[in-house]
């Protein structure tokens, strides 16, 4: 009987590859790079190249960091540039448009207060709005006017109308559940966004065109291949609502990278990817506001 110690069995990783992404290889030329080409926008597109990406022979597609340039500014016209405030004595709407372009939270307050006291007929002489750091919002009032932030109005809207007001008033700081009422005293606000979308889900049809497990969210938006949820913010971190809304990166390494199944007899020849918004609508993208992002995914054997 051998009572000799046994030797140990070899282990060793899978065996993998990199396939390593930029959003802006979906051009094909230097010379649309550098234009931006608005036919060919970063919130929707394939790329696709005369040779395959990756070749088969490996079953698994890994998501293992994410790097992202976000570029949307913190008023887009057209997106979340409209709100409206109401005079409860008169009981009326007035629309209030600010001018598109990255705010800090006091840069904010001042448009604020500017766009409400240019209104016509200047319903809310003496209105002023500050960004308060202490309480960490926006410090509104108007001596002898009872007013309020609204997100609908009591004649008809369009459903553009409503999502533009929702988009700023979130913007601004309020809750589309719970209208933030406003009198003689400055009420303040919660803290703004300076974001029109918290965050950003990468889709893509063909990366999971294998997989069985499939996702889903609570917008219902019926987003099923979400390669990953990117969130604006920095981990374990309080936001700080004075920081300025400019143009920003980020990258992501995530903790539990996300696992795709593939089939080892098929090799990747093309991709493709949309971005939604918190929303559930494609991602704000110009040539001026061209947000994009890199991928690194792991394919392995096993």
């Amino acid at each position: 009987m051998d009572s000799g110690e046994h030797p140990g069995v070899p282990q060793r990783p899978p065996a993998s590859a990199h396939l390593l992404i930029d959003s802006l290889d979906r051009y094909d030329t230097i010379r649309d790079v550098a234009l931006k080409n608005p036919n060919n926008p970063g919130n929707n597109f394939i790329v696709s190249k005369k040779i395959a990406l990756l070749y088969g022979y490996f079953t698994r597609l890994g998501i293992t960091q994410i790097q992202l340039q976000y570029r949307v500014p913190t008023i887009v016209a057209g997106v979340n540039d409209t709100f409206l405030i109401y005079d409860s004595g008169t009981q009326t709407y007035y629309p209030v448009t600010l001018t598109p372009g990255y705010y800090t939270a006091a840069l904010l307050a001042a448009a604020v207060q500017a766009e409400v006291l240019a209104l016509p007929g200047n319903p809310f002489a003496g209105f002023t709005c500050t960004y308060s750091a202490a309480l960490g919002g926006l410090g509104m009032a108007c001596a002898g006017v009872n007013f309020s932030l609204a997100t609908e109005s009591g004649a008809p809207a369009t459903e553009t109308q409503l999502r533009i007001w929702e988009r700023t008033f979130n913007t601004l700081g309020g809750s589309i559940l719970n209208t933030q009422q406003y009198s003689g005293n400055a009420q303040v606000t919660n803290a703004p966004q300076l974001l029109y979308t918290r965050w950003i889900d990468i889709v893509s049809d063909r990366l999971t065109k294998f997989q069985r497990v499939k996702d889903a969210d609570t917008l219902l938006t019926n987003k099923t291949n979400i390669v990953a949820r990117v969130y604006l913010t920095a981990p374990n971190t309080r936001v700080d609502p004075s920081a300025s809304g400019g143009p920003f990166d980020l990258t992501w390494d995530p903790n539990t990278p996300k696992h795709i199944k593939w089939s080892p007899n098929e090799a990747v020849h093309e991709l493709d990817f949309r971005l939604y918004d918190e929303y559930g609508e494609l991602l704000y993208w110009a040539p001026d506001a061209d947000t994009e992002f890199q991928l690194t995914i792991v394919a392995s054997e096993t």
